[in-house]
This record gives structure tokens, sequence and C-alpha cells, in this order.
């Protein structure tokens, strides 16, 4: 009968005991929140940095870290796509919760200007065929892409090819229907040099 007694006053001095030092300890709790529309933030981390404790927000945004030994914490609150915010001061007392609600604001990551540049390709078929349809004179030519696959050896063979162009003594351009003195020949946009005086 002793034994039992001695049993049920060890029993209810360890559950005084381990109340007592769960009686001593503190709280945090709370909820995370965008500072904008005011919803919810899920997954949010909360930390207390002076120690190893901490939580996740849960679906309503809601957190809670329960055993913190009282005195004074920094509490660090982080998410994806929001800014980091850091909460000084907060006291814990024994056997109290501390309630912080906190909003977060969105990290904007502003980039830089982008410039695209691009080089209109003007040696192939359809740049030619476009100038020509774009230009308000007659134009006829021959396309650097139409030039590599003739085997012509040089500059005159290739513009003897051109529809309406002939080559005269092999060294006059002549284009049909146009007297000899008003033909100007150009070379890469430059007026070419008059072979005669």
């Amino acid at each position: 009968m002793r034994r039992i007694k001695f049993f049920h006053c060890l029993t209810a001095i360890f559950l005084l005991c381990s109340w007592q030092s769960y009686a001593q300890k503190g709280a945090i709790s709370g909820n995370i929140k965008d500072g904008i529309s005011n919803e919810e933030i899920i997954g949010a981390n909360v930390f207390i940095i002076e120690s190893s404790q901490g939580a996740s927000s849960d679906i309503n945004g809601a957190f809670s870290i329960p055993n913190i030994e009282p005195g004074s914490y920094t509490i660090k609150v982080s998410s994806v796509g929001y800014q980091s915010i850091e909460r000084t001061d907060v006291v814990v007392r024994a056997g109290e919760q501390v309630v912080l609600n906190l909003k977060l604001a969105e990290e904007v990551n502003e980039l830089s200007d982008i410039i695209i540049k691009g080089v209109r390709q003007q040696n192939t078929d359809l740049a030619l065929l476009q100038s020509m349809r774009k230009s308000h004179t007659v134009v006829s030519g021959i396309s650097a892409e139409q030039i590599s696959m003739t085997q012509d050896s040089d500059a005159a063979e290739v513009v003897s090819r051109i529809p309406g162009v002939t080559l005269m003594d092999g060294k006059f351009i002549v284009i049909r229907g146009i007297p000899q003195r008003y033909h100007v020949n150009m070379l890469n946009g430059m007026y070419a040099p008059s072979m005669e005086s």
C-alpha cells in the first residue's frame, strides 16, 4: 500500500514539474499575408534567428512556433517572390503566446533594357525581289545567292546574266533602250569611274 502511495506521489510530482517547465516556455504564432492583395501566403518560412526554431505557414497563412525560452528574439520571415523582413525585439514571456500578423511586399526585379538588333540580309533572291518591288523605277539585278550558284569567273560574266543588260567590247555595259552616254555604273553604292575619257 505504501508503495502505491509512493508511486502516486512520484507521478504527481513528475507531472507537476513537467507542467511547470512547460508553463515556463512561451510561443509565437501569427499569420503571413501579401502586402498588396492581403491574401494568405502559403509556405512562408518563419525563423527565430537566435535559435534553430522555426515554422512554415500553412494553407491559411498561419504559423506557430511552440516551446520557446523566455527572452527577446529577432524573427525573420521569407518566401519565394517576396522581400524578406525581420522583426526585432519580439519579447517572449513564460506561459504566453506572442501573436505576429505580418505582411510581405512583393520582390520586384527590374531588368535593364533589352535591345534586339537585326540585320536584314540583302544578298538573297528574296531580298532582291523585295527591293525591286519597292523601287519607284525599273530595276533589274542579280543576287549574291544567284552568283554563288553560277560558274562565272568575273564581274563581266555576272552582269551579262542580268536581263536587259549586255556587255559591249568586254568593258562597256549597255542597257537596252538607253543610249550609252546616259549609263552610270555604281559599285557597292558608289559611282564607278568611267574607263573612257
